[in-house]
C-alpha cells in the first residue's frame, strides 16, 4: 500500500468542477489500496455557502483524511482594486502558501508519495532539488514561462511521473516537451561551457573576481538588447515606452559596477577580518588575503587562518624538526604546499641539507613567498635560496610522475574539507610518497586537529599505516589556530615504538625558537583523555581512498563548533 498525498492549491469546497475532480480522483486512490492525505487550503465556499460535510457534498463513500492549512483568502478583493495589483498579491499570497504548504508535507508526509492538479510551480523547483517521489497530473499544456523548468524536472528525475488525463493531450504533450528539450539543453549546455570557460579561464586569471561578474553581465545585458531588437515589432506600445529607459538604468549600474566595484569589494572583505586588509589577491585557485594588527600579520587562504607571525614557529618547528631530526642525513627534501616558505626556512637549518623541491599549485602565492615583504621577511627570504626549486603543479599529478627520490616528505596542505583535497590524503597518495622515499624515508603531514576533528585526524593515521608506515600523532597549542595536531611515518623504519623515539629527540644543535627536547615530550603525548567523543573507537575508523574519500566527510562532521 503506498502512502499519497495529494497537495491541493484549489478551493473546496465549491461547485467548480477541479475541487470534484480533485476529490473523486482521492477517493479512486483510496478505493485502489492507497493511503491518501488530500492538504488543502483553508478557504471557504466562494458564494458563502454553509457546508457541513465534504463527503456528503461531494458524494464520497470511501473516505479519506482531509487536512486544512491556513490561507489568507484575498478574493473579494479582486473587484476592489485595479487587476494589475490584485494579480500581484494573488501570486505574493499564493507563493508564501506553497512555502508554507511545502514545508508542512515535509515535517508531516516526507515518507509518502506527491500528487498534484496540474503545477504549484514553487513545489516544483523543491520536487526537483530533492528529487521527491511525485505524480503531476495535466490538464493542459506547460505554459511556455514554465517550460525549461518541466523540462528539466522530467529529463533529470526517475522519481517524477507526468500524467495527462487525455491521449490528445499526452501527444500533445510530449512533442512539446521533447521539442524543448531539445532546443533548452542544446542552448543551456552552449551557454554554460561558454560561461564557464570565459570564467576559469579568463574572467578570474585577467579580471579577478571584481570585475568578472560585469563583464558577464554586460554580456547578457548585450544579448538581451540584440533580442529585443529582433522581437521590437512583437512588443506593444507601452512595453516598448518601459524598455528604453529601464535598458538605460540596467547599462548605467553595470558601467558603474567597473568604478564602485574595487571599494565595495574592499569594503566587505575588510568587514570580514577582524584586523586591517594590507594585502588581498583573487587567483586562479584561491582567495589571499594578509591582515594586520600592530606588528603581527596573519595570512587567509579563502577565509582560513594560515599562519601568524606571533606563533606560526609554534605550528613549523613541529612539522618540520621531528621529522628532520628523525633521518639520519636528510639530503633532499620534497615539501608539498607550504608557499608562505615558512617551512623552507626550517629545513634549510640543517647543514646536510642539498635540494629542497618545494610543490605549490598556486603560481601567486610562491610568488608572495619570494617577493613580498611581509613574507620575504617571516621566511627569512627562503624560497630565494640557491638550493630551493619551487615548481607550481598539482602535487597529486607531480608526485605521481616523479623519478626523484627523498629523504624527507614535507606535507603543509589545506585541510581535507573537499573531495578533491581529500585525495592528497589518500591511501593511494602516500603509497605513491612510499614509493619516492629512500629507505627509513620520514613522511609528515599536518592532520588537523585531534580534537575538533577527531575522525579525520586518526583516519590520516590509519591511511598511512595501511600505506605502509611505521607512525606517530604529534599535537601542539597554537595560539592563534588552537589545539592542531601532525601525522609521521617512517619508511622501513628501525624503531618498535617511534613515539618513545620522538620523545628522545633532542635540538641542541639548531637555532629553534619553541621546540626543544623537554617539548618532543608535550606534543608526542596525548593523555588517556585523547578523543572528546567518549563512545569513539579508532577500529571503526576507516582507510581513505580515492575510490572511498571518507576523510572529508569525517572532517565536516567534526567538533568545529568548538573551536
Amino acid at each position: 500500500m503506498k502512502n499519497i498525498t495529494y497537495l491541493s492549491n484549489s478551493r473546496i469546497p465549491s461547485e467548480m468542477a477541479n475541487s470534484v475532480q480533485i476529490m473523486k480522483m482521492c477517493e479512486a486512490m483510496s478505493k485502489a489500496g492507497s493511503k491518501v492525505t488530500l492538504i488543502k487550503p483553508n478557504r471557504s465556499h466562494k458564494f458563502n455557502k454553509h457546508i457541513d460535510n465534504l463527503y456528503d457534498y461531494y458524494d464520497i463513500k470511501t473516505k479519506f483524511p482531509i487536512e486544512n492549512l491556513r490561507y489568507i483568502d484575498i478574493h473579494k478583493l479582486e473587484t476592489k482594486i485595479p487587476n494589475l495589483i490584485y494579480r500581484s498579491l494573488n501570486y505574493t499570497n499564493n507563493l508564501f502558501w506553497e512555502r508554507y504548504l511545502f514545508n508542512y508535507y515535509i515535517n508531516n508526509h516526507k515518507e509518502s508519495i506527491i500528487f498534484m492538479r496540474n503545477t504549484l510551480h514553487f513545489l516544483l523547483n523543491k520536487i526537483s532539488k530533492y528529487n521527491i517521489p511525485s505524480i503531476i497530473e495535466f490538464h493542459n499544456l506547460p505554459s511556455q514561462r514554465y517550460i525549461s523548468e518541466y523540462v528539466k524536472l522530467f529529463k533529470h528525475s526517475d522519481k517524477v511521473i507526468p500524467l495527462a488525463l487525455t491521449k490528445g493531450l499526452a501527444e500533445d504533450l510530449s512533442e512539446k516537451l521533447n521539442i524543448n528539450i531539445s532546443n533548452i539543453l542544446e542552448n543551456d549546455y552552449y551557454g554554460s561551457l561558454l560561461g564557464g570557460v570565459f570564467f576559469a579561464f579568463i574572467g578570474l586569471p585577467l579580471l579577478g573576481l571584481m570585475y568578472t561578474p560585469f563583464v558577464l553581465g554586460l554580456v547578457n545585458f548585450l544579448v538581451a538588447c540584440l533580442l529585443i531588437i529582433l522581437l521590437w515589432k512583437a512588443f506593444s506600445s507601452s512595453q516598448k515606452k518601459r524598455l528604453v529607459p529601464i535598458s538605460s538604468v540596467i547599462l548605467i549600474l553595470l558601467v558603474g559596477g567597473f568604478f564602485i566595484a574595487k571599494p565595495i569589494i574592499l569594503y566587505g572583505e575588510q568587514s570580514k577580518y577582524q584586523d586591517k586588509v594590507v594585502f588581498s589577491k583573487q587567483t586562479a585557485y584561491q582567495k589571499i588575503v594578509i591582515t594586520e594588527w600592530k606588528d603581527d600579520f596573519w595570512l587567509y587562504l579563502n577565509g582560513n587562518q594560515q599562519l601568524c607571525s606571533r606563533d606560526e614557529v609554534m605550528y613549523h618547528e613541529p612539522l618540520v624538526h621531528p621529522a628532520m631530526r628523525l633521518h639520519p642525513h636528510p639530503q633532499n627534501i620534497l615539501v608539498l604546499g607550504g608557499g608562505d616558505g615558512c617551512a623552507v626556512r626550517e629545513i634549510l637549518k640543517y647543514s646536510t641539507v642539498e635540494n629542497i623541491k618545494l610543490i605549490d599549485l598556486d603560481p601567486e602565492m610562491t610568488r608572495l613567498g619570494k617577493e613580498n615583504k611581509i613574507l620575504t621577511q617571516l621566511n627569512k627570504n627562503s624560497l630565494n635560496n640557491h638550493k630551493v626549486e619551487v615548481i607550481n603543479a598539482d602535487g597529486y599529478e607531480y608526485l605521481t610522475n616523479d623519478k626523484s627520490s627523498y629523504d624527507v616528505i614535507i606535507i603543509d596542505l589545506p585541510d581535507p574539507r573537499t573531495i578533491e583535497l581529500s585525495r592528497l590524503y589518500s591511501f593511494e597518495f602516500y603509497k605513491t610518497c612510499y614509493r619516492v622515499l629512500r629507505n627509513n624515508g620520514v613522511i609528515v603531514t599536518q592532520a588537523g586537529s585531534p580534537y575538533f576533528a577527531t575522525k579525520a585526524f586518526k583516519c590520516i593515521e590509519k591511511t598511512m599505516q595501511q600505506a605502509g608506515f611505521n607512525t606517530a600523532t604529534l599535537h601542539n597549542q597554537v595560539i592563534t589556530m588552537g589545539e592542531w595536531g601532525w601525522s609521521l611515518g617512517q619508511k622501513q623504519s628501525p624503531y618498535d615504538n617511534l613515539s618513545s623515539t620522538l620523545k628522545n629527540l633532542n635540538f641542541n644543535n639548531i637555532s629553534t625558537q619553541w621546540i626543544n627536547h623537554e617539548a618532543m615530550s608535550l606534543i608526542t603525548s596525548f593523555g588517556k583523555n585523547t578523543y572528546l567523543d567518549k563512545n569513539f573507537d579508532s577500529n571503526t575508523i576507516e582507510v581513505n581512498s580515492i575510490h572511498n574519500p571518507v576523510l572529508y566527510k569525517y572532517y565536516l562532521k567534526g567538533n568545529w563548533d568548538l573551536y
